[in-house]
């Protein structure tokens, strides 16, 4: 009896193993199906044109055990909102370009985002929009804390580090700018404390897309400077209602070989945030701006020819990211313990971006004989100031 019982436990261990083994197997292959499947996504993408949408999740706060979990990261590409069966809520499932959970770091986001951020080096232009809920984590996203840096200055070091090491025929000239724009009113943020305002206006120029005529560009030439001057200009106060931050750095490249020059920017909108209908805890209504940037970015979805762009600058700032030359990233953050009513609300918003297409984007780049008569007509504007003309 006691040989039938070895014999029959050997067995029970052998059929576990060969259990195992496949199921590890299985694991594996499903892997390599899930990234070629995620590969073949990113380069349709990359051929339609489609914006690039990414979901990240807030660590759940464990000090608040009362607190209901509304929505979860399934996988690396889909997120599910709990449903409500008292109010006959079903379960949602939305699938975005990435899906972050909790436990994903700034680090591994930027990695994943750095390639692109990268290509500002070659003359394109790439937008990254942070959108979501008061106290959803999309401000610490794009800019972060002293101890953990943000989306926004880790760009800034891997631009300067690609210069520092790139050839010696390759020169490059970096400008900051930052805007604030709140209540439908720009501001230059890097604009002299107690200097008469300058008009600010906003064009769409056929060759460098969206510009602010009036706004101050800096030189900036290390990392550490142009994060001095954001730290002391991005200063909100408090009483600036529903207020929407441009931060700009554009990056023109000279190949002294060729005698070409590309331009280049980078652009991070971190938008105010979303209090969508239905999901107001406090009363506060929800920014007219991006009511009207929802409904712009549902046109595009539905192929409208008539997206809307006119009546708010917010859309304006954007008409570029969402339906220009430009390689676009909207970065949408989730909070699990906010309403499930709230989450929805902002993936709603999250799977109407995913599918605008815009155009391939291309290179805006300068012929030396363009750049020179730029330079001229830059030093006659300078001599004719300092003469008084």
């Amino acid at each position: 009896a006691k040989a039938a019982l070895s014999a029959q436990l050997a067995k029970a261990k052998e059929s576990f193993e060969a259990a195992a083994a496949r199921a590890a197997n299985f694991a594996k292959e499903y892997g390599k199906e899930f990234y070629m499947r995620k590969q073949l996504g990113e380069q349709i993408q990359e051929l339609t044109g489609n914006l690039r949408v990414i979901c990240r999740l807030r660590p759940v706060d464990s000090s608040d055990a009362s607190a209901r979990v509304s929505v979860v990261a399934l996988d690396e590409t889909t997120v599910v909102v709990h449903g409500d069966s008292a109010q006959g809520r079903a379960p949602r499932r939305f699938e975005l370009s990435q899906v972050y959970g909790g436990s994903a770091d700034q680090a591994k986001i930027f990695g994943d985002l750095e390639p692109l951020v990268a290509q500002v080096l070659d003359g394109f232009n790439v937008c990254c929009i942070g959108y979501g809920a008061p106290g959803s984590g999309k401000s610490y996203t794009l800019r972060g804390s002293e101890s953990d840096a943000g989306l926004l200055p880790r760009a800034m070091r891997s631009i300067f580090e690609r210069i520092d090491g790139g050839p010696e025929h390759l020169s490059h000239e970096v400008f900051l700018s930052a805007l604030l724009l709140a209540e439908d009113t720009m501001k230059d943020l890097f604009a002299a404390e107690g200097s008469h305002p300058t008009e600010l206006s906003i064009t769409n120029d056929p060759t460098y897309g969206s510009r602010v005529l009036g706004l101050r560009a800096v030189a900036v030439h290390t990392t550490s400077h142009a994060q001095s001057l954001l730290t002391e200009a991005l200063h909100v106060p408090a009483s600036v209602e529903s207020p929407h931050l441009f931060i700009s750095l554009a990056v023109r490249s000279a190949n002294s070989e060729t005698g070409e020059s590309a331009v280049g920017k980078l652009t991070f909108a971190d938008l105010a945030g979303s209090r969508s209908a239905g999901a107001k805890q406090d009363g506060a209504a929800d920014a007219p701006s991006l009511t009207a940037l929802r409904q712009v970015v549902e046109n595009l979805a539905k192929g409208g020819k008539r997206p809307g762009f006119e009546g708010f600058k917010l859309t304006e700032l954007l008409q570029e990211a969402l339906a220009g030359n430009s390689k676009t990233i909207v970065i949408v953050t989730l909070s699990p313990q906010a309403s499930a009513l709230e989450n929805t609300a902002t993936l709603t918003f999250a799977s109407s971006a995913a599918n605008v297409s815009i155009k391939s984007p291309s290179k805006v780049k300068e012929s030396l004989q363009t750049a020179l008569s730029k330079a001229n007509a830059a030093m006659g504007a300078l001599a004719q100031h300092a003469t008084g003309g």
